[in-house]
């Protein structure tokens, strides 16, 4: 079985900020996910990329469509074609996203999704844009992402979800909008001591919620990432997706787990994360180990609408 890290430009390095786990991950702790009014979700996946010096990938493609065939499924307005390959260039990402979810009614639920390569420079995490030029202003950082979603859909709801499937993704949201549970740098060759403590569930979930409620004043995403902020993503030709993206979409047929036919943001990501240390770490654990995050405001979303 072939596996490639999602990588591309600086190098590995200490001191990312991280994306904390804020999510109760035992089945009798699930909120119940809100089902809004209309969701518009923005796929975007990159697999070939335009300058030579890049690795192009093997499934982020694959991961956007697929996905996006889910959620269409589950009711979700879906554009799985625009921001996919060589047509997910810097300019056109930021201008999409300013044009799809422009004027979405206020109750709606605005979904992005990026799969492909990411990179960290020690302060900041980035995703790649399939016209990545060698330098930092060609990247997508933190920062600049935070800014597009800010000006371009909370104008219109409060309601989104940003899920990343590329290495260093725990990096997009600053530590002070989230409760650290699991290293940023998680490692499954520390012990058993972490895995089991990500895995035996929060019971005090709400008082989590609450503490990240009244830090940042607001009802902030829900952000989910393949990986933590110092760690590598992973994709798989046996699962022929990014293997955090695999996980979750399989939570569709088998993560309701509260068994009210909807499968909700937190109950996706339990699924995937269980999956992955159980399936993936315990195999690869000495070279590819990796830990999925997820942070967001006193709320859960639906995901995936099983009726």
């Amino acid at each position: 079985m072939k596996i490639r890290a999602r990588i591309a430009g600086f190098s590995r390095s200490a001191g990312l900020i991280g994306l904390g786990l804020v999510v109760c991950l035992a089945a009798s702790c699930s909120l119940p996910g809100k089902l809004t009014g209309e969701r518009y979700a923005l796929m975007i996946g990159i697999s070939e990329y335009i300058s030579p010096t890049i690795q192009d990938l093997g499934y982020p493609k694959d991961d956007a469509q697929d996905l996006g065939a889910l959620l269409d499924q589950s009711g979700w307005n879906v554009d799985s074609s625009t921001l996919i390959d060589t047509g997910a260039i810097k300019a056109k990402i930021k201008t999409t996203m300013e044009t799809y979810f422009k004027a979405i009614p206020s109750q709606a639920t605005a979904l992005i999704y990026y799969s492909g390569h990411g990179s960290e420079d020690g302060s900041e995490a980035y995703i790649v844009p399939s016209d990545y030029g060698g330098t930092k202003a060609s990247l997508i950082s933190t920062t600049e992402l935070s800014l597009w979603i800010q000006d371009y859909i909370l104008p219109y709801t409060s309601n989104v979800i940003v899920i990343i499937d590329a290495c260093y993704s725990g990096g997009f949201v600053p530590q002070s909008d989230s409760l650290d549970i699991i290293d940023p740098d998680y490692d499954a060759n520390f012990g058993s001591s972490v895995s089991s403590l990500a895995l035996t569930g929060l019971g005090d979930l709400g008082v989590l919620l609450a503490k990240n409620l009244e830090q940042s004043g607001k009802l902030e995403p829900i952000v989910m990432s393949a990986s933590g902020s110092e760690e590598l993503s992973w994709e798989s030709s046996s699962l022929k997706h990014g293997v955090f993206t695999y996980y979750l979409m399989k939570a569709a047929e088998s993560g309701d787990t509260n068994r009210d036919d909807y499968v909700s943001a937190t109950e996706a990501y339990t699924y995937a994360a269980k999956g992955i240390d159980k399936n993936w770490n315990e195999l690869y654990g000495n070279s590819a180990a990796f830990y999925p995050h997820i942070t967001g405001g006193l709320r859960d979303l639906v995901l995936f609408d099983l009726h």
